[in-house]
């Protein structure tokens, strides 16, 4: 009897059964009695998240939850399956199995061994990205396997998938392993069976059964080069005097180094296969096999100072240290966790529960609200809605699910009773362009950006943000905005209102006609900011938002013109460059030329020798060092002369002893540049990470706005709240407590009339919040307590010695009163006693003696001194200064490397000595500082918008058109640094202009250069481009070629290098970004192109506006049609031989093309089907297709499997490519 299938409804968590009273229910607590409970709870083990996550390829599942399975563990044949509150276990052999069966399956899971459960809490306390991932991932747990079994299953696993690792393994013990008989009556079996397609199981082979393996069977097999891998580590396994297996198995009790060392000396072993083994078989728990995807991952959330690096094993340890440091000796374990996360087909699952996918971020939640009678819409920043409804509203709130939220509440508003409604926005509603006829980098001559028309269109179109607010702000009587309190959110209000206000229904108030739109100004998130704010609305600064267009239009149009004019330089010049986009910007550049220049003065370091005498002294039994008052010598003999001089002398004579008091002043607030630079330099955090950080701190209520540039306290700061709430916390609540009792004073600091200091708003626990969110967190409260401490006041003494003509010194420091350092215990004084003397005692000499050194470079900046020096030079602003370090990162100007020292390129060292030979101000801070005060007095209402753009604008067209008549001083630095286009790449297709071979270049950006014709062709970017059939273009006699992304989706684009560069239609439809995008044969309207939507064409495609399905001519055997704009696709019917369009002959329903389809010989579809039918109305036929998503072009490939290729982590890599430029790239 089949048994029956339990439908989990996951609104509720109800089971369902369907089927017949009496049949067993195989999903609750209760079992056959033919199952064995393990007594293991689901966040100890979970199967799904166990068994088929790729750390071994013996078990299948047999149900379509993923919650049982069938396998071969040793000799046994058994099924798993999972309830709600345990795990089962059966023995499907014919004998039973061995009595000791449970034993080896709880050794098997490392039941017993590693407390899973109680390790995830540690980990949620310490990570958050494991905290949101372990509530829909629990119980993941690490496999205890064979170790030979283990080894050769991932030797099978370099460059592969886990579909094809399975049928590997379970081909290499079928060959050489021994058969297990199974009760083929079992429904286990039989469901196993009807899946897989047998009943067939084998033990894995032993080394001795493997001696039989030979490269020429195993390659006929399919293992391909992997055959002499295998073949290599049988044998050089058996030749190991304890035997292979014995080997193996003592590799479990030595350290985690010398087993991946030991492991590495096999045939076709890499670091990530030992790894992998010595994670899943070797008891090493702690180990991290980096792939691509962990690589990508690592870099992301834990070694942001990698960014810039290749995925190299030279950095590995690196890798595997952050995860240690951060997880302990079970960081392979959690890691796991975050790899399940990032699957494709975990994804999806978790999509499809509703819970949060790993690639989800709580910024991406939007809140709003309702109204009725006195209508308000307030739309605040992202998640802030929610939290300003509920401290408005005191938590009695509604909320309506639209695209971005809504919540509703009643109040009072202007006197009158009403219903408030508040949304949100995500960022920047508009963003700054150029129109559509400058956007083409071949035909818009750079210059005349300067002068083009800019337009502002929605900056996030999939969102419909502008749609939103409109639909919300109909009928309504008055607006509040609650962005922001800077001049970004100021830009923001004012786009909220071009889309809001017309909108609005007529005032019926009498209060309102005066004022109907109003700001609201808050610095942080607490009940009686926000409560406080709605008393004191105020009107939106125009000059402000002004001075924010002002810059996005300097930005836009002074970076595009440059990056573009450079790029097409330089990228049509040299192939070897390895960069998309070769940009300029205003602020980007100087910030490039600060790190350039430090380097060039560590190049050009001429080091020293110097000399020097260090004197010890004993005063009162203690041996006193001296500091020489002539310091470095850089003569030898003199300094010989003087050491000489004073051993003459065994005394030295104390001539004075200078005791004094020294204040060390408590710091002022923290702003924004503080709070960058110490957690680059004493928190190992990138400025980018840290604003992230500090804004989710802010969004959740903990710490103030952390973007002000003001680090004085205005004088009605209300300190004693935020103490209030410190003073619970169990690290620092006495200190809080204690400055409570006491007078606050402040001292020092800037009113930049922004926003207040940064500063804790609610108190918190490194349970909350763990991670870099704790430590960040831990630091602004530290620095807000010690900003209203007692100055540190120290007493130095001096004691100077004399022998002879020559002066020494000792410096001592004592502590009177810590002050602030006891809380700031990073700024701590260190004490240094002297020994007491009085002037004019003799003290004896303990030995002199000469050292030398030389004058070493400077070192390479810190994230920390180029903040520092950005913000000194007026370089960006507090909010925008990490987004510039980013960005030539990003670029790869520059690398981040240990220390967090900003290292330049050879590309970034080139552009900078390439400005620096033509223009200096180009890259010098100063022309960035000037612009910043023009900008300046816009936003004080001093000069007019229009005026300063026109004057800057012309003084860089002045600047840009010196730059393209000297571009050869740069040129000839590139040609020293990089490869010309003729010595690189590989010859590909014809060109037909010249009937010559072109080359591909390889690398970013992909693009066809002919030598003869000294012309470059840009192609689409992240597939791979090869010559497609010798066909030829009619129009132009260019070779066609193929682009192709990978993956059985990827789809396949036929194009014409020539038209895809220079469509012959005005209106030609392109793919691709705007930069390398053009127009392939697939969207081609020439009738006499065999790939056009004229020959090729089916229909209009279901899921975009414009696209039309075409039939991919090289699909065979899987034929298939595809939309070539957006990631439609759908697959013909698997029974096809041929496929091909019936040109000229439509359908009378629908009017698709009409597709000739010709069957396999001897298919059941060959007899029962026509042969020529319109696949969109004919039922019979669309029931066979398969429509799905193809791999499109914005997306990037992803793999599956683990060892030393593609383990499936994620999305893959994805670099950021902004082909426009737009003001937000600088």
């Amino acid at each position: 009897m089949r048994r029956k299938r339990i439908k989990v409804d996951p609104a509720t968590q109800c089971c369902h059964a369907f089927g017949t009273m009496g049949e067993p229910i195989i999903g609750n607590s209760s079992a056959p009695p033919s199952w064995q409970p393990l007594g293991t709870p689901r966040t100890e083990l979970t199967l799904e998240f166990t068994m088929s996550i790729g750390q071994s390829f013996r078990w299948r599942s047999i149900s379509p939850d993923d919650c049982e399975y069938v396998g071969v563990l040793g000799k046994h044949v058994l099924a798993l399956k999972q309830s709600d509150d345990e795990v089962w276990y059966k023995v499907l052999n014919k004998d039973g199995g061995q009595p000791d069966i449970a034993e080896l399956i709880e050794d098997y899971f490392n039941l017993g061994r590693v407390p899973l459960t109680a390790l995830s809490e540690e980990w949620c306390l310490v990570d958050p990205i494991f905290r949101k991932m372990y509530n829909v991932i629990p119980g993941a747990r690490m496999l205890r396997q064979d170790p030979v079994e283990c080894l050769f299953s991932f030797i099978c696993s370099q460059n592969n998938h886990i579909s094809r690792i399975h049928g590997m393994v379970n081909k290499m013990a079928s060959m050489y392993g021994t058969k297990l008989h199974v009760d083929e009556s079992a429904e286990e079996i039989r469901t196993y069976k009807e899946l897989y397609g047998s009943s067939d199981f084998y033990a894995f082979p032993t080394l001795d059964d493997l001696q039989r393996a030979r490269e020429d069977d195993l390659r006929d097999a399919g293992f391909g080069y992997r055959a002499k891998f295998i073949e290599g580590s049988v044998q050089t396994l058996r030749d190991m005097p304890e035997g292979g297996r014995e080997w193996l198995l003592q590799l479990r009790n030595v350290g985690f180094d010398e087993a991946i060392e030991e492991l590495c000396i096999l045939p076709g072993v890499g670091p990530k296969v030992a790894a992998c083994v010595a994670l899943f078989s070797l008891d090493k728990h702690s180990s991290i096999p980096v792939d691509t995807h962990v690589w990508q991952f690592s870099l992301k959330h834990y070694t942001p100072h990698l960014r810039g690096k290749t995925n190299s094993p030279k950095y590995h340890p690196e890798v595997q240290e952050a995860f240690v440091k951060r997880f302990g000796e079970y960081a392979g374990w959690a890691h796991n966790t975050l790899f399940i996360s990032e699957l494709a087909s975990v994804k999806k699952k978790l999509r499809e529960r509703d819970a949060v996918s790993s690639s989800s971020d709580e910024d991406d939640c939007w809140y709003t609200s309702d109204e009725e009678d006195l209508k308000i819409e307030t739309p605040p920043n992202k998640s802030l809605a929610k939290s300003i409804a509920e401290h408005l509203s005191r938590g009695k709130y509604h909320s309506r699910n639209t695209n971005l939220d809504v919540h509703t509440f009643e109040g009072t508003f202007l006197g009158q009773s009403c219903l408030f409604k508040m949304t949100s926005v995500i960022g920047h509603v508009l963003s700054i362009d150029f129109p559509k006829e400058y956007q083409n980098w071949e035909k818009t001559d750079p210059v005349t950006l300067f002068d083009a028309p800019t337009v502002k269109n929605e900056a996030n179109p999939k969102a419909r943000v502008c749609k939103h607010l409109q639909t919300e702000a109909k009928g309504m009587d008055a607006l509040i905005l609650w962005l922001d309190c800077d001049r970004e959110g100021e830009n923001i209000c004012f786009e909220v209102i071009d889309n809001t206000a017309r909108y609005l229904a007529p005032p019926s108030v009498p209060a309102l006609k005066k004022q109907r739109i109003f700001r609201a100004k808050f610095s942080a998130l607490s009940a009686q900011e926000i409560q406080g704010a709605m008393k004191k609305l105020v009107e939106p600064n125009k000059n402000e938002s002004l001075a924010v267009d002002a810059r996005q239009e300097l930005d836009l149009k002074v970076g595009v013109a440059f990056t573009r004019y450079q790029s097409r330089f330089f990228q049509s010049k040299y192939g070897n460059l390895d960069s998309s986009v070769i940009s300029y910007g205003p602020c980007q550049t100087p910030t490039l030329n600060f790190c350039v220049e430090r380097h060039q003065a560590i190049q050009t370091f001429q080091p020293e020798m110097f000399w020097t005498i260090h004197a010890r002294v004993m005063c009162s039994g203690q041996p006193v060092a001296l500091e020489w008052s002539r310091g470095r010598i850089f003569d030898e003999k003199v300094c010989e002369y003087f050491r000489r001089t004073l051993l003459e002398h065994p005394h030295f004579k104390v001539i004075d002893v200078v005791e004094k008091e020294e204040r060390k002043g408590a710091p002022p607030g923290l702003n924004t540049v503080a709070l960058l630079k110490a957690a680059s330099s004493s928190l190992g955090m990138g400025p980018q990470h840290c604003m992230q950080v500090a804004e989710r701190l802010y969004t959740s209520g903990f710490l103030s706005y952390p973007r002000t540039e003001s680090s004085a306290y205005p004088p009605n700061f209300n300190f004693k709240e935020i103490l209030v709430g410190q003073c619970s916390n169990p690290i620092w609540g006495e200190y809080a407590s204690s400055l409570l009792q006491g007078t606050i004073r402040t001292k020092g600091g800037v009113d930049a009339g922004d926003h207040p200091p940064i500063t804790p708003v609610r108190g918190a626990t490194e349970d909350m919040l763990g991670g870099d969110a704790w430590r960040l967190y831990e630091f602004v409260c530290r620095s807000f307590l010690g900003s209203l401490s007692r100055d540190c006041i120290t007493k130095s003494t001096k004691m100077v010695l004399k022998a002879g003509d020559e002066t020494f010194s000792a410096h001592g420091t004592s502590v009177v009163s810590p002050g602030f350092t006891t809380i700031m215990h990073w700024k701590a004084v260190s004490p240094k006693i002297l020994p007491r003397v009085q002037k004019g005692d003799s003290v004896p000499v303990k030995d002199i003696e000469m050292t030398s050194g030389k004058t070493g470079p400077p070192d390479y900046l810190t994230e920390s001194e180029l903040i520092g020096l950005m913000e000194e030079n007026g370089i960006g602003t507090d909010a925008s200064i990490p987004v510039h370090i980013n960005n030539i990162c990003e670029r790869g100007f520059v690398s981040i490397e240990s220390g967090r020292r900003v290292v330049p390129t050879e590309l970034g060292i080139t552009l900078v000595r390439g400005y620096q030979s033509i223009d200096p101000e180009l890259c010098k801070p100063f022309v960035r500082a000037y612009v910043e005060k023009q900008i300046n007095l816009i936003a004080k209402g001093g000069a007019e918008k229009e005026a300063v753009v026109e004057h800057c604008l012309d003084q860089f067209r002045q600047k840009f058109l010196y730059f393209v008549d000297h571009i050869t001083k740069m040129d000839s630095l590139f040609e020293a640094s990089f490869s010309p286009l003729s010595s690189t790449g590989k010859v590909l297709s014809k060109c037909g202009k010249c009937n010559r071979y072109m080359k591909l270049i390889p690398s970013r950006p992909s693009r066809l250069y002919c030598s003869i014709c000294e012309e470059v062709y840009a192609m689409p970017q992240g597939g791979s481009i090869k010559l497609y059939k010798e066909l030829t273009c009619p129009l132009d006699d260019f070779q066609l070629v193929l682009f192709s992304l990978g993956g059985s989706d990827g789809k396949n684009t036929p194009l014409c290098p020539y038209c895809y560069n220079n469509p012959p239609f005005e209106d030609a439809v392109k793919i691709g970004d705007k930069a390398s995008g053009g127009m392939p044969c697939t969207t081609c309207f020439h009738p006499t192109c065999r790939h056009s939507p004229a020959r090729q064409g089916l229909a209009s495609c279901p899921q975009c506006d414009n696209g039309t399905l075409v039939l991919d001519p090289i699909s065979a055997p899987s034929w298939r049609v595809d939309c070539p704009l957006c990631d439609f696709l759908m697959y013909l019917p698997k029974s096809l031989h041929k496929a091909k369009i019936a040109r000229g002959e439509v359908c009378d329903s629908c009017g698709a093309s009409l597709v000739a389809l010709d069957w396999k010989k001897g298919s059941t579809e060959s007899e029962t089907l026509p042969t020529k039918v319109c696949i969109i109305c004919d039922e019979a036929i669309s029931s066979l297709c398969e429509v799905k998503h193809a791999k499109s072009y914005v997306k990037r490939r992803s793999g599956r499997g683990r060892g030393k290729g593609r383990r499936g982590r994620g999305r893959g890599r994805h670099q950021r490519v902004d082909p426009l430029l737009s003001f937000h790239a600088f």
